[in-house]
């Protein structure tokens, strides 16, 4: 006799994209309980920077970075005209990512001599993920401009991989980095530029429809912010790496006039009659967010801001919670639920339609506690105001049990369809 329960029944349909979204929506709220639980160990005398290193990384490699490989892997097929070549690859790629995400916080958080393993891993990882995804944009007809983004956020992602690899390594030997700190300023950018906002930028030319619209009545905003901020990321990079930092105002106007560029792409915004849902919502949260990082980037270049770990800390907080996981969590209110409708009921005529699967309740808290969180946790470490700061970072953790508890829901039709009655 065979034993079969409802998860095994629906492991098939349980797709890497999917994959990817579960695991992105545990990471984020790793990283919401973990940033809470040491929030008095991010500032000041009390500050552990371990701690903080390791939390940040689950939001970058096991939220942001998870939820953009597998929305590539659904994106890249669909819209640039070849079927995803090494379909296996994204799919081993994830296990060692997060095996490799898990070693790297513990190594972190337990106070390992080396920390390199774990580093180690998320290479392979992506060794993995290039392994398909390059070819499949070799054999695409064309490039689009989205996947010219894509192409580009894949090739910094592997330069921010060998500068995170050679830091990791570096600070138990302390042999290779001339200037770790500049290496770090270059890693730093590589992802939240380089890699991340690239990679978003590039996917709301598909997936934010004012920015398409407004892009194929004038594509020159959108090709210079596209230069702008690849020159800026690799030019800024280079010199922390090679230079000695010399020119930081120079890379920070660059960049600056790259996000001007893309809001420029975005005038349509003001004329056009939006529907206010969670994604839209979202992501006009994370438009303003981009704003205010690039704000203080330059106030940071040009010294209007007195250049501490607080201030650090806040222009990188800003640019994660503020610019990148709004965005990204807009997009996933859209693609983790359409996700699971095509596995379970594209083929049915009973089922709902995939914005009925989720509760819009969660989708509105999870936008307003990240609204209001994000703002009072860089204005808590710019003032370095604990209460301001613990307040903020309650409310990101109300945002992430939300979004956790909204990416349950949308996976418990997997085994569990719902079909109305006929």
């Amino acid at each position: 006799m065979s034993f079969t329960c409802p998860l095994t029944a629906a492991a098939p349909r349980f797709s890497p994209p999917l994959r990817h979204f579960a695991l992105a929506a545990a990471s984020f709220w790793a990283f919401a309980a973990a940033l809470f639980a040491g929030r008095n160990a991010l500032m000041g005398f009390g500050l552990d920077a371990r701690w903080a290193l390791g939390a940040t990384h689950l939001l970058t490699l096991g939220f942001l970075s998870v939820t953009m490989l597998g929305a590539m892997s659904q994106m890249l097929p669909a819209h640039g005209g070849a079927a995803l070549r090494r379909p296996w690859a994204p799919a081993l790629g994830l296990w060692l990512l997060a095996a490799g995400l898990a070693v790297f916080v513990a190594e972190l958080w337990l106070g390992a001599r080396v920390y390199w393993r774990g580093p180690a891993l998320a290479a392979a990882a992506l060794a993995c993920y290039l392994s398909s995804y390059v070819p499949t944009l070799l054999a695409s007809p064309e490039l689009p401009f989205t996947e010219k983004h894509f192409a580009a956020a894949l090739a910094f992602l592997v330069s921010l991989a060998g500068v995170g690899v050679l830091l990791a390594v570096d600070r138990s030997r302390g042999a290779l980095l001339p200037a770790p700190d500049h290496a770090l300023i270059a890693h730093v950018h590589l992802a939240l530029v380089g890699w991340v906002s690239l990679a978003i930028i590039g996917a709301s030319y598909r997936l934010f429809h004012p920015v398409a619209l407004s892009r194929g009545a004038n594509r020159l905003p959108s090709q210079a912010a596209f230069a702008l901020l690849a020159a800026g990321t690799a030019g800024l990079a280079a010199d922390a790496l090679l230079g000695g930092n010399r020119w930081p105002r120079v890379w920070a106007l660059t960049l600056a006039a790259g996000y001007a560029c893309y809001l420029t792409q975005l005038r349509s915004l003001a004329k056009a009659k939006l529907r206010l849902d969670p994604p839209m919502a979202f992501t006009l949260v994370g438009i303003l967010g981009g704003i205010v990082w690039a704000g203080l980037g330059l106030a940071l270049a040009f010294g209007l801001l007195e250049d501490r770990w607080e201030a650090r800390a806040a222009y990188g907080l800003c640019a994660l919670l503020g610019w990148a996981t709004p965005w990204v969590l807009g997009q996933a209110h859209k693609i983790f639920p359409f996700l699971v409708w095509r596995s379970v009921y594209a083929e049915s005529v009973d089922g709902p339609s995939f914005d009925a699967l989720g509760r819009p309740a969660l989708a509105w808290t999870a936008l307003a506690t990240l609204a209001l969180g994000w703002p009072l946790c860089v204005a808590g470490l710019l003032r370095e105001c604990q209460p301001a700061l613990t307040a903020g970072l309650s409310l990101v953790l109300a945002c992430a049990t939300a979004y956790a508890l909204q990416s349950a829901l949308w996976l418990s039709h997997l085994p569990w369809p719902r079909f109305s009655e006929s």
